[in-house]
């Protein structure tokens, strides 16, 4: 894969911004008036969101840029064959998760769809996993709205209490014993959005239905820097907005170049999901030379953190547990190739490696290098992403906690704008 850098803009491209920028709702509101974007018939609201992601203001206020891809390959000691390649959710300043675009993008919506900014609403509401949660409370804290969060009830009280202040209030669901663990939460908060009394001050993104819609514009700049197709992209599935972000990317090198990468899906062997209606592969383990550096030394597999109950098959945070998000578009899932399956040993050896050498990524993105790096090592030019970086509650009292190391950005460059 060959990256353009400092490309010239093209008509679905935007500046970058980072940081906290002035700009409240009410300005974003009036902007998209002025536009013209206010308004109009539903079946131009996909064109009028596209338009609206580009205008300079509406970035600078909502903070929202497409993601930087870098270059995985020199930290990685791959054999000279193939190449790693990077999206890297994990850099976007203030939350540093790949949620950050998806509510940015669900705040946009309700603006050009007339629900928020609006007298009564003081509240932004939504539920899931830790990710989204502090994307939901930072731009709650940006534009000074109170934030309602619904969680599983099987997040540890510390965890919970990273989230939870006087303004921004995490609810636990209660147990469901006709439920996934998945639609626990989800199922809880629905219900509660549809009492009135519980309603009248809040809106809600709902990002497990709406959070890929809102990211494809996104992905057609991302793809756009990209001079030259992968032959695979790996991703792991959560709610789906991630994998309908790739399929966007691959859609759009196929437009570009008619190139189409095959995606690859990196799953947990204990909760085979999508390796049930989808070609899989068992786990390939830790690439060689990983497995084989020095730095694997003193790896201890009880730094990582498990989860709280039996029920919980793996202590991977964000991907599924027992059931696929069933709010995902039928034909995306179609459009995974395979499913690669991977272990515990894996991922938590990977990201011990990545820790070393001054990448900490969170456990997810640990399984999407470990499943890239053995494609590239067959040859094969790879993208993936990182979704997080290592937090600390990832490991336990014994680990060195949330890692300190910085990456080594001399080996990391950055291949877009």
């Amino acid at each position: 894969m060959e990256y353009r850098i400092g490309l010239a803009v093209d008509n679905f491209r935007g500046p970058r911004f980072s940081g906290r920028s002035a700009g409240t709702l009410r300005d974003l509101q009036r902007i998209l008036r002025e536009e013209g974007l206010l308004g109009g018939e539903p079946c131009y609201f996909d064109a009028r969101f596209r338009e609206a992601t580009c205008h300079p203001r509406v970035r600078e206020i909502l903070e929202l840029d497409p993601p930087e891809v870098t270059e995985l390959s020199g930290l990685l000691q791959l054999n000279d064959a193939g190449r790693v390649c990077a999206v890297r959710m994990d850099r976007y300043p203030g939350v540093g998760n790949l949620k950050k675009p998806v509510v940015a993008g669900l705040l946009l919506k309700g603006v050009l769809k007339g629900k928020i900014p609006k007298k009564g609403i003081d509240t932004l509401a939504d539920g899931g996993s830790m990710n989204t949660a502090l994307a939901l409370k930072y731009y709650c804290g940006k534009y000074g709205l109170r934030g309602l969060y619904v969680m599983s009830r099987y997040f540890p009280p510390d965890v919970v209490q990273l989230l939870s202040d006087d303004t921004f209030e995490i609810v636990q669901a209660p147990a469901s014993a006709e439920k996934y663990v998945e639609e626990e939460f989800y199922s809880h908060l629905f219900r509660l959005m549809k009492q009135r009394s519980f309603r009248k001050n809040k809106y809600c993104l709902w990002h497990g239905k709406y959070g890929g819609r809102v990211l494809v514009p996104l992905a057609s700049e991302t793809a756009s820097d990209i001079k030259d197709a992968p032959d695979y992209v790996v991703v792991s599935i959560g709610a789906g907005a991630t994998l309908e972000f790739f399929c966007a990317i691959v859609d759009r090198f196929l437009c570009q170049s008619g190139s189409q990468p095959r995606i690859v899906v990196p799953e947990h062997i204990d909760s085979p999901i999508f390796s049930r209606f989808r070609p899989s592969e068992s786990p390939a383990g830790l690439p060689a030379a990983v497995e084989d550096s020095e730095l694997m030394a003193d790896f201890d597999s009880s730094a990582f953190r498990f989860p709280p109950s039996n029920r919980l098959p793996h202590p991977v945070i964000g991907p599924h547990y027992e059931s696929a998000n069933p709010l995902m578009r039928p034909d995306l899932i179609e459009r995974i190739e395979y499913v690669q399956q991977y272990s515990n040993d894996e991922w938590m050896r990977m990201s011990h490696y990545l820790e070393c050498v001054g990448l900490p990524v969170g456990n997810s993105s640990a399984a999407n290098i470990s499943v890239a790096t053995n494609l590239a090592n067959q040859g094969y030019d790879v993208l993936t992403v990182i979704c997080e970086p290592m937090r600390s509650f990832y490991k336990t009292t014994r680990s060195r906690g949330e890692s300190s190391a910085k990456p080594r950005e001399d080996r990391i460059p950055a291949l877009t704008r």
